[in-house]
Parts: structure tokens; sequence; C-alpha cells
């Protein structure tokens, strides 16, 4: 019995066209940019499923993913450790996690799309004196023009690792001062509904 063909006529390329289309028109023209963002999102993606994976139990799930496996998966080779990132894309903006989520990481993909940028994330844990505490996406740039920009458009706060993680160690926490209060929008981002109890 042969495998059957997937559907390379009609209705299907015909919307694969038209989202080529419109990635390579995003990006002003530049098919080579076009490829680059969509490797860059796809890979943020990864990212996500992979920690999804990780916050969601097997049996939540149905077994449709083993924990374990999630957490011993491989990096993709695309995106470089958590110490290459801190070292050579230190400049680097927080904003909270949850503010960055739903349409929010469209309108930031947008900003970064448009201007043809690399960047990559990763997050830190903040935490309060009061006990307090959030998960902040840290967005890192290999300049500080172009954190500045970002920043100037999207708020958020200036975050050195070298500095701000505890005793500059990879993993470490974020320990803040004064009192915690929930960041429900910066510039142009809100926090979804579903987010804000």
């Amino acid at each position: 019995m042969t495998a059957p063909k997937p559907a390379t006529d009609g209705k299907a390329m015909s919307e694969l066209g038209r989202a080529a289309d419109q990635a390579i028109e995003t990006c002003g023209g530049d098919a080579r940019a076009a490829v680059i963002a969509l490797l860059i999102a796809n890979d943020f993606l990864e990212r996500e499923l992979e920690l999804t994976r990780i916050a969601v139990s097997s049996g939540f799930s149905r077994g449709w993913h083993h924990r374990k496996e999630a957490m011993n998966s491989k990096r993709s080779s695309f995106t470089p450790g958590a110490s290459v990132i801190d070292r050579e894309y230190a400049h680097q903006v927080a904003l909270p996690d949850d503010i960055c989520t739903q349409e929010n990481f469209s309108v930031i993909l947008e900003f970064f799309l448009k201007r043809g940028w690399r960047y990559f994330t990763r997050n830190v844990q903040a935490v309060w004196p009061n006990g307090k505490f959030q998960t902040m996406r840290l967005y890192c740039f290999t300049d500080r023009k172009s954190a500045e920009i970002f920043q100037a458009y999207f708020g958020g706060e200036f975050f050195d690792p070298a500095r701000d993680r505890d005793g500059g160690r990879v993993r470490g926490l974020w320990r803040r001062e004064g009192a915690w209060t929930r960041l429900l929008e910066s510039g142009p981002l809100k926090v979804p509904k579903i987010l804000r109890d």
C-alpha cells in the first residue's frame, strides 16, 4: 500500500503562495530576509513548545508527550546557548512574560521583521523583597542602539546579565528592590484579558 501524496495543487498551494508573497512583502521584497525572519519565528515557536511540554504534565496532555523527553531534547543548532547569548547579545530589555504573548507576540515579531534585526530571547525570574516574583522575557541584542530603539517603542527595563543576575550566573535570579507592581500596559502592548486575573 502506498502512502497518500500531499496535495500540491489547488487551494492548498494557492494559500501557501499567498503566505509566501505576504512574508516577502513584509520584508520589503527581500526573499532572503523573509526566510531569515521565518527561521527566527520558527525557532522561537519551537522553544515555546518545548517550554510548554515541560510545564504541562503527561496526564493533562493524555500522554501526547513525555516530560522527560522534552527536558532532554537537544537545543536547535540555530539557537546559541544561554552563556553565548549573555556574552554576545548582552544588551537586553526585560518585559513581563505575560505581556509578550498572544497578539502582542505578533506585534513584537512584526517590529523585528520590518527592521530585519536578529535577536534572541531569554527568561529571568525577577524576585522582590516581599517574596513576589515574576517571569520576565529578555529581548537580547548585539548593540546598545538597537536595544534602546526597542525599549523606546515597547517600554521595559534594561537588563545587564553580568550585573543583574545573581553574581552574573547564567541561570541566576534578578533580585529587585522596592515593591512589586503589576505592569498591564507597556508601549503598544497590553496583557491579554485572559491573563489579567
